[in-house]
C-alpha cells in the first residue's frame, strides 16, 4: 500500500490519486472471498467498501481507513518504497493511515476463517481525508442511507499510539479581509491602510472573542481559536489596499459549528459601528 503514490489531489494536483490503490485493494479483497463495492465520489475516484456477512441478523461493525496521504516534500527517504528496518516500516502513509488499512484487511481474513463470529464486518477505504474529508462525507450523506444495514459501531484507523479515542474536536477555518484605499506613501493621507484596519480586527478578536470561549469537554479540553496567517500590502511605497487573516477555531464535542462565524460577525459589526470607515468582510 505504501508503494502507491496517493498524495492528496489538492496537494499534488493529480486527479484521483487513490484510484489505483483502491483497485488493488478491491482485487485483494475479492481474491479472499469478500464482497466489494466501489462507491463513486468524484471523477474516477471511489470509496471502497469491503464486506463480510456471517448472518443476516447479526449486527454490523464498520472499520474505516483513508487512502490519501500528505505531501512527500522534504522527506529524506524514498517515500514509496516501504522500507522495513527492524520492527518498523518507513514510507509516506505507513502510519497515517495505510498501516491501519492493511491491518484491518489482514484481521478480516483471520476473522473470516474463525469459528466464533458474532458480527458482520465491513471496511471502508475512503479518499481525500487529509484536506476536505470528501470521501467519508460522501459516504455518510449518500451511501450509508442506501445500505441494507447500519453499523452499531465504527472504528476509525487514525494513529493514536494504540489508545482508543472516543471524542474528537472539530475545526472551523475562515478568512477575514479588510479593504482600504491605495495611495502613494509620499502622502498617506490620501489612502486608508487595510493593515491598520486589520490591526483593530486582530486586537478585538484576541481581546474580546478568544478569552471568552468557555466551551470544554472532559476528554478533549477547552475550545481554542488562533489567528495564524496574515497577508497584506503589495510594495513598500504603497498604502495597502487589502489585508487578510486566516483563523483556526477548534470546536469541542457538543458545540454548534454554525454559531462560530455569527459570533465573530457580531464583534465585527461592533467595530463597524465604532468606525464607519472600517471595511471588513469574512468568509
Amino acid at each position: 500500500m505504501v508503494g502507491f503514490d496517493t498524495v492528496n489531489a489538492n496537494i499534488s494536483g493529480k486527479p484521483d490519486p487513490e484510484r489505483k490503490l483502491g483497485e488493488y485493494l478491491d482485487m485483494e479483497a475479492t481474491a479472499r472471498g469478500f464482497t466489494t463495492q466501489r462507491l463513486p465520489v468524484s471523477g474516477e475516484g471511489f470509496n471502497l467498501l469491503v464486506s463480510h456477512e456471517v448472518a443476516a441478523k447479526a449486527p454490523w461493525l464498520l472499520f474505516e481507513s483513508h487512502l490519501d496521504t500528505v505531501s512527500v516534500q522534504d522527506m529524506t527517504i524514498d517515500p514509496f518504497v516501504g522500507r522495513i528496518d527492524g520492527n518498523r516500516i518507513y514510507g509516506r502513509g505507513a502510519c497515517d493511515t495505510k498501516a491501519s488499512g492493511a491491518a484491518m484487511l489482514a484481521a478480516l481474513v483471520d476473522y473470516a476463517a474463525a469459528t466464533d463470529r458474532s458480527n458482520n464486518v465491513a471496511i471502508l477505504y475512503t479518499l481525500d481525508e487529509e484536506i476536505f474529508k470528501t470521501g467519508v462525507a460522501h459516504f455518510v450523506k449518500h451511501d450509508l442511507p442506501e445500505l441494507t444495514w447500519s453499523p452499531f459501531g465504527v472504528i476509525v484507523g487514525e494513529p493514536t499510539e494504540l489508545e482508543p479515542v472516543v471524542a474528537h474536536n472539530g475545526a472551523v477555518r475562515w478568512t477575514i479581509q479588510t479593504h482600504g484605499v491605495s495611495a502613494h506613501s509620499s502622502d498617506p493621507s490620501r489612502g486608508r491602510s487595510a493593515i491598520s484596519m486589520m490591526a483593530k480586527v486582530i486586537q478585538a478578536i484576541e481581546s474580546q472573542y478568544i478569552p471568552n470561549l468557555t466551551a470544554s469537554h472532559p476528554l478533549t479540553g477547552k475550545a481554542q481559536c488562533s489567528i495564524n496567517v496574515i497577508r497584506g500590502g503589495v510594495q513598500i511605497n504603497m498604502i495597502p489596499e487589502h489585508c487578510q487573516i486566516e483563523i483556526d477555531r477548534r470546536t469541542v464535542p457538543g458545540e454548534d459549528i454554525h454559531a462560530v462565524l455569527p459570533a465573530v460577525g457580531h464583534l465585527l459589526d461592533q467595530l463597524r459601528q465604532e468606525d464607519p470607515n472600517l471595511q471588513i468582510s469574512q468568509d
